[in-house]
């Protein structure tokens, strides 16, 4: 069997889509499945576990992340399926049509937005729905969402999770690299707090910035790192508390963070903090887990299914909950108890399930009710 993937949607910097096309890959490779990705030049560097995949760089006129670049791409068939047997997965609409073609989806934060977005957002879901064969979806609360928006659509859904690399994020520091990062990045173990995700107003940077400002008052000096790139400004606020609570370390923006080094800022954070309005899965904190970090997380369908009560879960936008749940971690109340609990539970999340899971589809691409895969 073949699958290709169109990863001409994503560039280079970290993302949900590129940690899954780099989880997935290797594992169906091993499954003996021959994989192809459509991609734009360098878009993943020389990562080596993608090493034995076949790279398809797109005509000239066809490069490019764009809506309508995808679209004259899925119009002209470049990238399409050699077989009827072959899978084609697009994770970013235009979805291309036809029985083989599998479109993922990680969120529906965009049916949220207001006005004409939203609408926008529904009509381009509706249409990707009844041109696919069949749809993944990285959670079952994703899932049923999705069919709770749109039930009257049936097309095939199925669950096919993410995962976490136990490889890289461990409790443990097999290599003896963390102090070295640290000392790069002017930390200490256990002296502060972390936020990682892309910086932008459904990951709710605002919250954790609340929360230190909770934590300054209280005079607890816990300086707040935000690892992570966007529109969002948080050094802006961190100027103006640096002013506000000159004798203490308010925090920074690393803008800059190699996946290779987040391991090592998961492991000696004295708390994570992933406040997100809206998510898909919960990438981050999930992997915060796997690394034995205490993890404070908004409490929301995905994050009740993938963290469990590995994690403390707080009412979103409830700055109050979140910074007791910090307190109650970083003076020691909760702190063991999440330590203990967080690689157990993820390790039920491995990019090894989510390729049984992905290997399970291909048997079943005749329409039926939406719901769980047949």
């Amino acid at each position: 069997m073949r699958v290709t993937f169109d990863a001409t949607a994503i560039g280079r910097r970290p993302s949900g889509t590129r940690t899954r096309i780099l989880g997935l890959v290797p594992r169906l490779l091993d499954r003996s499945v021959a994989v192809r990705i459509v991609c734009n030049q360098g878009t993943f560097g020389d990562a080596p576990e993608m090493a034995r995949a076949e790279f398809i760089t797109p005509p000239r006129g066809l490069r490019g992340s764009g809506y309508l670049t995808r679209w004259l791409r899925g119009r002209f068939g470049f990238g399409a399926p050699e077989h009827t047997d072959d899978r084609l997965v697009v994770d970013c609409f235009p979805w291309p049509g036809g029985a083989g073609s599998v479109g993922v989806i990680h969120d529906l934060r965009h049916l949220d937005e207001p006005g004409w977005r939203g609408r926008i957002a529904r009509r381009v879901i509706r249409r990707g729905m009844e041109s696919v064969g069949q749809i993944h979806v990285v959670s079952e609360a994703t899932r049923d969402r999705l069919a709770r928006e749109y039930p009257d659509m049936d097309t095939p859904v199925h669950v096919v999770p993410n995962g976490v690399d136990a490889s890289m994020f461990s409790p443990g520091d097999p290599e003896g690299t963390d102090l070295p990062t640290l000392r790069d990045r002017r930390l200490a173990p256990l002296s502060y707090l972390l936020c990682v995700g892309h910086l932008e107003a459904r990951k709710a940077p605002d919250i954790g910035l609340a929360v230190r400002v909770g934590l300054a008052m209280r005079g607890i000096d816990q300086p707040i790192v935000f690892v992570g790139k966007g529109p969002f400004l948080p050094e802006e606020s961190l100027a103006f508390l640096r002013a506000d609570y000159p004798r203490q370390e308010i925090g920074r923006v690393l803008r800059d963070v190699d996946t290779v080094d987040l391991p090592a800022l998961y492991r000696n954070a004295a708390c994570v903090i992933a406040p997100a309005r809206e998510e898909g899965f919960g990438m981050a904190p999930l992997e915060a887990l796997a690394c034995g970090a205490p993890v404070v997380a908004s409490d929301l369908p995905a994050h009740r299914e993938v963290l469990g009560d590995a994690a403390r879960l707080c009412r979103t936008d409830d700055v109050a909950a979140f910074t007791t749940a910090v307190l109650d971690v970083i003076e020691g109340r909760d702190d063991a108890r999440l330590r203990a609990a967080g690689p157990s539970r993820a390790a039920n999340w491995t990019w090894d399930r989510a390729a049984d899971a992905f290997m399970a589809t291909t048997t079943a691409s005749a329409r039926s009710p939406m719901g769980p895969g047949k």
